[in-house]
Parts: structure tokens; C-alpha cells; sequence
């Protein structure tokens, strides 16, 4: 008997892996568990209808729904399993090559041969030889915010409570009924959303058999989830895979970050020219504003352009997601390691030496600077080419003083430099007191950098080098910011001793590059609420209403268990 043992286990989710727990659910056929995000969040049963029974999938829809099948949903199924659909570009892009054999052990998984990892979550779904796509309308009482889609691998642990027990995704009808577009466009963001959850059910997948510990007899000891801003990386990048075009939303909100607003309170929807990004994912450093919003918009945003990044710098291709996703690392090594194997392009990079730091500050350079060519843009690209240049500063001509701004682990902040400055700057930048902050002077006419000298080369970088998403907050520098107050409503910045307090008329203000490309705020928000409710995973949904750990891994407690032995569905049948 094969086994997946889990001493102890704490449900979580990743874009969408959600999870639930004890008692039963899913045996009847027709009736599934799903999430009700309204309230405190909660699962609920409904009735469904098989719509679509086909190779690779079956599309079941709620009862009720008038969604149509021969215009909708068996366009659906014909885009999921056609010649280069969604299962052929998931499995050549992100799935390890078969036949599918855990070295060291006896386990031939029952003599059933499997060449890619949708067929091993099958192995460990329901054994049907496909995935169940259930298009439900999934509710909650977020206005900024929507849940598109979501996988579960509670529906891999057959014992556990509201287990559907089977491999499957969770799509959310509103995509398919949404009036304000074709019905072709529907179709079309609903296939790009489904190739981005598909990635998460291989990923989870990918664990268990990359990323696990097995007995000789094939049994699961333990495995390592992928950290969340890497899967989510992925599952971004999963959907220009598919599609072949850019994501506008999550461009959009990065290049018009600090011009987003809740019009009702002025506050700004993002932190990102304050340094926020994906490495922390849970927990950004930035206090909420008056609404509780927690700008995770930041973190799709700045992951989707950072793994743009990673494939432009490996030559364009997709193969560095693959590697990334196969990799026995959880973590930012698997990024790294990747890099080391596709990222050599154009010999841009010291493989040997290669490091999170490294790859960092590389990155954040390539945003400030944009060159055409290497490793310090984004190689040209048509799209990316013109995104925003974010920096703070003042809007008079600078103050001469440098203050300091408290950043997490991977986040990085770019400030104007143009000014004379007083006071001994190194005892800032190289205190005892933030040993990971590291410092890049950057040129944007002459388009290069440096480590010295940071006062007169016009913006400064500054980073917090840590690779440890649990490390605490330390304190980076800004120059030409305002003192002791708050920044649009988001946090104080803390002047460092004896630095002189500016007058009132030199108050902080963002300036975005180039000017021309944002929108008046006025269009983005309208009533305190904004233009299109942004997609964001379940797992951040449940976040939002009281459902996170707090320790800045992404993961979120939905209920906790003693599961004891899990014994895979259908082993003994």
C-alpha cells in the first residue's frame, strides 16, 4: 500500500491552492465542494451539470447557469485540447519529460505508464485520465478585487473534508458572462486564466514528485511546496505561454503604480515606487490604508514583469520555466539555479558566482536603466521597452538630504540624487544596523552604474540584499523624501538623526517616467472603487478576510489538522 503521510499539515494555497478539511464531501456525483469567499469565507455545496466529456478534460457548469455549450463551452474544451492548446503548451513548457519513475523506489505507480505531470495528478486525483473543470460563480465582498480561478489540492487528500477527490480547477462563470465584451474575449480571458491555474495543479503536483521524500515503496514521507512568488510567477508566465500576448492588467497597474488612487481618501493603491514587490508576499512592510487593502496587486504586477525578465534574458524561450518548475528547490534557488542554466546568454553572467543578490540588483537596474541590449533591460522588447521608470522625489529642485525607508527582504526603492549633500552619507549606507542594504548609483543618460559616489550620477538604488523572505525590515536610504510624514496615507518615513526637516512647501511628490503614459486618477477610481475588480488568487482573497499566517510565505490558514496517514484514492480497489 502507498501511502502520503503527513505527520502534521497546516492547508494552504497557492494561486489559488486552497484548501479545507475533515469530514466527507464529493461522493455524490453532481454535488462538489466549493469556497464562498463572502463574510469570513466558508465552503458550501452545489449541484453541477457535465457539460463537455472530453480526452483530457471534462467542463462541468453549476446548476443554473445559462451559459451557453455550443458557442462557450465546447469552445472551451476545443481551445484546452486542440493541437497546441492549452494541455499541449502546459505539458511541453512546465511538466518533467516521462515516463514518469521516483528513482530509489519500488513504485511503478500500479504498472500505469504516465508521460507528463497532469497525468501524475491524475495519479493521484481520481484516475480518469483527465481534469474536471468545474464553472461555478464564485462569490465574495471584495469591490477592488475578483477570484477568476483556483486550484485546491485539498481535492488530492480523498479523507479530508470537502474533498471533491479528484484533480481538478475551479473557474468563475462571471468571466464568461461578462457583458462589457465579446463573447470571444471572454473565452479568451477565461483560457488565459485557466492555463494560469493548470500551473498551479502541476506545480502541487511537481512537489510531489520533485520536491518529495519517499519510502523505498513509493510511499510520501513529506515534500516542499514552491514558495508562493515563485508559483506565482510561474502561473503569470503560464498565461503569455498560452496566449502569446502581454498581460495589459498587470502592466497596466505597474506602470500607473503611484498614480492609482482611493479617490475617496486619496490614498494610493500601490506601493510599488515605495519598493514593494513579490519577494515577501505576504506581507509588504507598508500599512494598509483606511479601505484594509494590502496592495498584493504590487506583487502580481512586479513577479509578472520579473519572470518576463528571466525569459528575455535566457534568450527569449520558455525552457527557463520548465526549469524552474522541475527544480528540487523550492525557493529562490530554483530561480537562480535556472539562470545559471538558461540566463548564461550573450555570457552576461559569472555562472559559478551566481546569486539572489546578484539577480536582484540586476533586475532592478534593468528597470531603472532599460537598455536594449543584456542584462540591464529588457532586451528591447516592443512592450516592455516602455515601461514606467519609478523614483521618488521632491518637486523643487532637492533638499540636500537623505532620510531613511524601512525595506523587507527583496524590495528596492529608486530616488533622485540631484542636490548637495551634507553629513556623512557611508555612516547610512553601510551602518551596522542594515547589514543587507546594498546601495547602485545609476546614470540614465549615460546608461550605466556604480557601487561609489552615489551623490551627483542621478538616482540612487537602494536594496535589501536579504534572501530570506522571514528577515526582518531594515532600513534602506531615499534621498530629497520629506521627513515625518506620511507618503500618500501608506507610512512615515523616519528622518535620520540630526537631518534637517524640510519646509512645508517641498512636500514629497512621485514623479513617473514618462509622464505622458498615465491616466488622470480620476478615470482609474470613480466612488472609492476602481475601473475593473483586479484578479487575485484565493489564497490572497482569503488573506484579506482574516485567513493569513503572517509570516510572509504566502500561505493561509483556512483550518488546521492532524491528518495522519492519507491513502491515495483508489489504491485499493
Amino acid at each position: 500500500m502507498k501511502n502520503l503521510i503527513l505527520l502534521f499539515f497546516i492547508l494552504t494555497l497557492a494561486f489559488s491552492a486552497c484548501g479545507g478539511g475533515g469530514g466527507e464531501g464529493g461522493e455524490v456525483p453532481g454535488d462538489f465542494w466549493v469556497i464562498d469567499f463572502r463574510g469570513k469565507g466558508s465552503y458550501k455545496k452545489i449541484e453541477a451539470e457535465p457539460i463537455t466529456i472530453g480526452t483530457y478534460c471534462d467542463i462541468w457548469v453549476e446548476k443554473g447557469r445559462n451559459i451557453d455549450k455550443t458557442t462557450i463551452i465546447d469552445k472551451i474544451q476545443e481551445k484546452y485540447e486542440e493541437t497546441n492548446g492549452i494541455y499541449d503548451k502546459m505539458v511541453a513548457n512546465f511538466s518533467v519529460s516521462g515516463p514518469i519513475k521516483i528513482p530509489g523506489t519500488t513504485n511503478d505507480f500500479g504498472g500505469k505508464p504516465m508521460n507528463n505531470i497532469l497525468e501524475f495528478a491524475d495519479y493521484w486525483g481520481n484516475e480518469d485520465g483527465k481534469l474536471t473543470i468545474l464553472i461555478y460563480n464564485i462569490p465574495d465582498d471584495d469591490p477592488y478585487s475578483i477570484v477568476q480561478g483556483y486550484f485546491t489540492d485539498n481535492d488530492i487528500y480523498p479523507t479530508t473534508r470537502y474533498s471533491n477527490k479528484r484533480d481538478m480547477i475551479y473557474m468563475n462563470a462571471e468571466i464568461l458572462t461578462n457583458t462589457t465584451q465579446t463573447t470571444a474575449a471572454n473565452i479568451a480571458e477565461f483560457c488565459s486564466t485557466l492555463a494560469h491555474e493548470v500551473q498551479h495543479l502541476m506545480n502541487f503536483a511537481t512537489s510531489l514528485y520533485t520536491r518529495a521524500k519517499y519510502q523505498t515503496n513509493g510511499d510520501i514521507i513529506s515534500f516542499k511546496r514552491m514558495d508562493t512568488w515563485v508559483d506565482e510567477g510561474l502561473s503569470a508566465a503560464a498565461q503569455r505561454v498560452y496566449s502569446g500576448v502581454y498581460d495589459s492588467g498587470r502592466l497596466d497597474w505597474y506602470n500607473k503604480a503611484g498614480m492609482y488612487v482611493y479617490s475617496a481618501c486619496g490614498h494610493d493603491a500601490s506601493a510599488i515606487p515605495y519598493g514593494n514587490n513579490f519577494f515577501v508576499w505576504e506581507s509588504n512592510g507598508f500599512s494598509p490604508d483606511t479601505h484594509g487593502h494590502d496592495y498584493t496587486l504590487d506583487d502580481y504586477a512586479t513577479v509578472y514583469l520579473f519572470f518576463q525578465w528571466l525569459r528575455l534574458q535566457a534568450g527569449g524561450g520558455n525552457g527557463i520555466y520548465r526549469d524552474i518548475i522541475i527544480s528540487t528547490e523550492p525557493d529562490f534557488k530554483a530561480v537562480v539555479n535556472a539562470v545559471k542554466g538558461k540566463g548564461n546568454y550573450n555570457n552576461t553572467y559569472d555562472v559559478a558566482n551566481l546569486n539572489w543578490e546578484t539577480l536582484l540588483q540586476d533586475w532592478l537596474i534593468a528597470n531603472a536603466l532599460n537598455m536594449t541590449s543584456g542584462k540591464y533591460g529588457y532586451m528591447g522588447d516592443a512592450t516592455l521597452k516602455n515601461i514606467t521608470f519609478h523614483y521618488l522625489a521632491v518637486g523643487a529642485a532637492g533638499s540636500g538630504k537623505w532620510y531613511a525607508l524601512p525595506l523587507l527582504p527583496g524590495e528596492g526603492v529608486c530616488s533622485y540624487t540631484s542636490g548637495n549633500y551634507s553629513g556623512n552619507l557611508l555612516s547610512v549606507l553601510y551602518n551596522s544596523k542594515s547589514p543587507s542594504i546594498k546601495h547602485i548609483a545609476v546614470n540614465k543618460t549615460a546608461l550605466t552604474w556604480r557601487t561609489t559616489n552615489f551623490y551627483d550620477y542621478g538616482y540612487l538604488i537602494s536594496f535589501n540584499k536579504n534572501d530570506n523572505k522571514a528577515g526582518k525590515k531594515e532600513d534602506g536610504v531615499v534621498f530629497n523624501i520629506y521627513p515625518n510624514e506620511p507618503i500618500n496615507g501608506l507610512m512615515n518615513i523616519a528622518s535620520i538623526a540630526n537631518a534637517k526637516s524640510l519646509p512645508a512647501a517641498e512636500l514629497y511628490q512621485i514623479k513617473e517616467f514618462p509622464l505622458a503614459a498615465v491616466q488622470p486618477q480620476a478615470e482609474l477610481f470613480q466612488a472609492d472603487k476602481p475601473f475593473k475588480p483586479q484578479p487575485i488568487s484565493a489564497e490572497d482573497m482569503l488573506r484579506r478576510i482574516g485567513h493569513g499566517d503572517g509570516d510572509g510565505d504566502g500561505d493561509v490558514v483556512f483550518e488546521k489538522h492532524d491528518f495522519g496517514k492519507l491513502v491515495r484514492i483508489n489504491r485499493d480497489k
